[in-house]
């Protein structure tokens, strides 16, 4: 009996420390738990957006929904027009009328004589006896036609010399002209060679065809001087196209080159 008891005491008291040792671990666990909890680490999430679109499409509109029939409204009576008061017209009132001014009568003015005028303005007797300068004519140089007609003869081809003296005097006074203005053309091309006598002379001979090309230029009375003739003959040359003559008809004309004085 005795043993009994014993016996019971032991497992009682071996009961009651193992559930003591339980229960610590438990509450120990419990604790390690509390005060040990794990932090939350923050998630941070980065955007990373693609390549830029150049020519991005456009959007289309969706098609609209099929929509179902409409709702059919029920039909309203018509209304008989002859029920409803029609306005009546207004009579047009004609326009007030306007009085236009009546234009102004424009006298005409009345001529004065100059004395009158004067005698009314008082003007200074100076200014009254003092009359306008007339004009004097002006007469323009008068060419003799003997010598247009002498240079003509002189210094074309007998062919063209005998068809000048049958033209007018004033178809002769066109073709000189012309030939002065061929002549100013010539003097101003025309260079002299330095080291050249005074008073040294070269006729040359030259062609102007009905188009105006000067063609055929040759010596045909020389200087004695190479570079003479030739400063001459250049001087021709470079006349190259011209103007035609009067009529459109060639020429065969010669001229005189005269050396000067420190040319």
């Amino acid at each position: 009996m005795g043993k009994e008891l014993e016996s019971g005491k032991a497992f009682r008291w071996s009961l009651f420390l193992h559930g003591g040792v339980v229960v610590l671990c438990l509450g120990w666990m419990l604790l390690s738990m509390a005060f040990n909890r794990p932090r939350e680490v923050p998630v941070v999430m980065e955007l990373v957006g693609g390549p830029p679109v150049q020519n991005p499409e456009p959007r289309t509109a969706a098609p609209a929904p099929e929509r179902g029939n409409p709702l059919e409204l029920p039909s309203l009576p018509k209304l008989d027009q002859r029920d409803i008061p029609q306005p009546k017209p207004e009579p047009a009132s004609a326009p007030p009328k306007v009085n236009k001014p009546k234009p102004a009568e424009q006298k005409k003015p009345e001529l004065i004589d100059y004395k009158q005028f004067s005698k009314e303005n008082k003007l200074p007797p100076k200014v009254q006896q003092k009359a306008a300068p007339k004009a004097k004519p002006v007469s323009a140089p008068k060419l003799d036609s003997s010598a247009v007609l002498r240079d003509l003869r002189n210094n074309l081809s007998r062919e063209d010399s005998d068809r000048v003296s049958s033209m007018s005097v004033a178809q002769q006074g066109e073709l000189f002209d012309y030939f002065q203005w061929v002549r100013s053309l010539i003097d101003a091309n025309f260079r002299q060679p330095s080291g050249i006598v005074e008073g040294t002379s070269a006729w040359v001979e030259f062609r102007i065809s009905a188009e105006g090309v000067v063609t055929n230029v040759r010596i045909t009375t020389s200087s004695g001087n190479a570079s003479f003739d030739a400063a001459a003959q250049n001087a021709v040359r470079s006349l190259g196209k011209l103007t035609p003559p009067p009529g459109k008809v060639p020429y065969t004309r010669k001229i005189e080159f005269i050396s000067r004085q420190g040319g």
